[in-house]
């Protein structure tokens, strides 16, 4: 009995030491990123006057990178609410990843400016 409880251990261990490492967390979790690059343009009234503006929205990130529920938080110009939404309904992002799976993200925001170069 005193021989198989160490041998038992050793087993234990170099099975443990066999395991492959976990992954960092870090690797587990991906956040999303914008795929579609066309920022909307101003609507022509707006761009005449070059008028500066930011809107903010919020929105659902789906598992398929589409956005879902755009809502404005914030909008300095209601003109440029109906194009904003547009461009929040239209980007699509690739998904925020855990552990490997695309998952829905929610209150993801997202700002849009019009009428300066940033």
């Amino acid at each position: 009995m005193k021989k198989t409880i160490p041998a038992a251990l050793a087993l234990l261990l170099v099975s443990y030491a066999a395991q492959p490492p976990l992954p960092a967390l870090a690797a587990q979790v991906a956040e999303p990123n914008e795929s579609s690059e066309n920022a909307p343009a101003a609507p022509e009234q707006a761009a005449k006057h070059n008028a500066e503006a930011t809107v903010i929205m919020k929105a659902e990130i789906g598992k398929d990178g589409r956005n879902l529920n755009c809502r404005i938080i914030h909008s300095e110009k209601p003109e440029l609410d109906d194009i904003s939404l547009d461009y929040c309904r239209n980007t699509k992002y690739r998904p925020p990843i855990r552990n490997g799976v695309p998952v829905k993200e929610h209150d993801h925001l997202i700002t849009v400016k019009y009428g300066t170069d940033n």
